[in-house]
């Protein structure tokens, strides 16, 4: 063999990354979540790079005039304003270079959920590295569903899909989109796909999609 062998199989992102991207074949449901705007992503860099950069400025500027001024560093003189300035400017540097190593790293993840007769999976992009979750369906009890609209925004509806293990377990899908009827059809394909039974909120009385 020429060159190394191909062992990680990505299947093929849709085309826009803003909006939700169900897919269903053969007894098998696959659902692409939005990602997050490149914006966002640039200002998870430079909001903190800027805090690091207004806290870790005061002190590097002291440390040089006084070296500049006497040849020498008296940190025994300087230890205040280096407690003060040094921990929030040095939490702020981690946590920019933190932002700049995943996103050089992933890039722009969606989250995706996948679910068969077998199992549900959840694959998302955790606090370092890709985290994936699986059900098997047979602990599946049940699947919850609830909706509400956004306070401002009151054109988005919000649909809470609560996957319910036999031991008390939970996991929250939440679906916000302008379709009122993207979060149902969802709910009714993973609880036909997996096998278990659906609850719908609304009707039972604790849904504020009336406000």
């Amino acid at each position: 063999m020429s060159g190394p062998e191909q062992i990680l199989h990505y299947a093929p992102q849709p085309r826009s990354l803003r909006h939700y991207w169900l897919d269903e074949r053969e007894g098998h449901l696959r659902l692409t979540f939005p990602c997050r705007p490149k914006w966002a992503y640039v200002l998870d860099v430079a909001a903190p790079g800027a805090l690091a950069s207004f806290f870790l400025a005061p002190p590097i500027l002291l440390l040089v005039m006084e070296y500049r001024a006497s040849g020498s560093l008296n940190l025994a003189d300087d230890w205040l304003v280096l407690a003060i300035w040094l921990p929030p400017g040095l939490c702020a540097a981690f946590a920019a270079a933190y932002k700049l190593r995943m996103h050089c790293r992933w890039g722009r993840v969606p989250r995706v959920l996948t679910a068969d007769k077998l199992e549900l999976t959840d694959t998302r992009l955790g606090v370092w590295s890709m985290r994936r979750q699986t059900w098997p369906a047979g602990e599946i009890a049940r699947i919850e569903l609830r909706r509400a609209r956004l306070p401002l925004r009151r054109w988005h509806l919000i649909g809470r899909i609560r996957v319910v293990r036999r031991d008390g377990r939970k996991l929250t899908i939440r679906i916000m989109s302008r379709n009122v009827d993207f979060s149902q059809r969802l709910a009714e394909r993973l609880a036909a796909t997996l096998g278990c039974p659906l609850s719908d909120a609304r009707s039972a009385g604790h849904v504020d999609d009336s406000n």
